[in-house]
């Protein structure tokens, strides 16, 4: 269950903000609630990865509504019911991943929008504590560059990763220990590119080699050429396994919708 922001607003005219945090808090705590009984779904059909929903807590980053579960009447039984959800997981033996949504940009040039990034990546990260969830890529936390650059000079790729570890490295603990990059399916986020500069150069210049996610349908619309040939599916995906070390990799792996190519079905 989710809320908009206009939806929150309008119960607060119509009744009281508290009314509308009470409507959001319940909402919150059916979701947490349902991850329980997907992670159960996911051990009685032999799945051992889930990606928990970025769409878990509604509105708690948004600025402008100034909300924390922390004063929630029911904080307490959130608590105690994502607990619940690292339990399951261990006892299936089914890991856990999330992957907040693309707005989240560490290498923009705007403060505003690095800063809600952070905010953003910091509140996931207590999430998957609370969860009591590894601070480790068994746990991994997945963005994009998302720079919407089509300049794939070395010096801006290099800037970007610049920027981009910059606003990392302002991150609490539990994301710098979780956060891994995905190849992107426009722009000069390319499989290559990411290897090269997200995981080689950064690992040269700033000692931190970020593992890196593959993902088949981006590389198929955004593919990486070398001497004039198309770096194939098996060479990226042991190139990203290999930046994973002895973690498991976590890929994402689908077709395109028919109506909508480009968007995972």
């Amino acid at each position: 269950k989710s809320m908009t922001r206009k939806r929150f607003n309008d119960l607060t005219k119509a009744h009281s903000r508290d009314y509308a945090i009470n409507e959001l808090q319940s909402r919150i705590l059916h979701n947490v609630r349902i991850t329980q009984r997907i992670l159960e779904h996911c051990a009685a059909n032999d799945i051992y990865h889930y990606r928990l929903s970025s769409k878990l807590f509604p509105l708690i980053t948004d600025t402008t509504l100034n909300l924390s579960i922390e004063n929630f009447s029911n904080y307490n039984s959130i608590v105690e019911e994502l607990k619940k959800i690292g339990q399951i997981a261990k006892q299936h033996g089914i890991s856990i991943s999330i992957h907040p949504d693309q707005f989240n940009v560490l290498a923009s040039k705007r403060s505003d929008v690095v800063n809600k990034t952070i905010a953003e990546l910091n509140f996931h990260a207590r999430i998957m504590d609370y969860m009591g969830l590894p601070q480790d890529y068994s746990a991994p936390m997945n963005i994009h560059p998302s720079t919407s650059t089509y300049d794939p000079t070395e010096d801006n790729l290099r800037e970007i990763v610049d920027r981009f570890y910059a606003a990392f490295k302002k991150c609490d603990e539990g994301v710098q220990k979780r956060l891994v990059v995905e190849n992107e399916d426009k722009g000069c986020w390319n499989c290559g590119n990411l290897f090269m500069y997200f995981h080689n150069y950064c690992g040269t210049q700033h000692k931190h080699f970020f593992p890196l996610t593959y993902d088949n349908l981006h590389d198929h619309f955004n593919p990486t050429n070398f001497q004039d040939q198309i770096v194939t599916q098996e060479q990226n995906v042991s190139a990203f396994a290999s930046t994973w070390k002895k973690n498991v990799p976590v890929f994402h792996f689908s077709w395109g919708k028919e109506d909508k190519i480009r968007s995972h079905a």
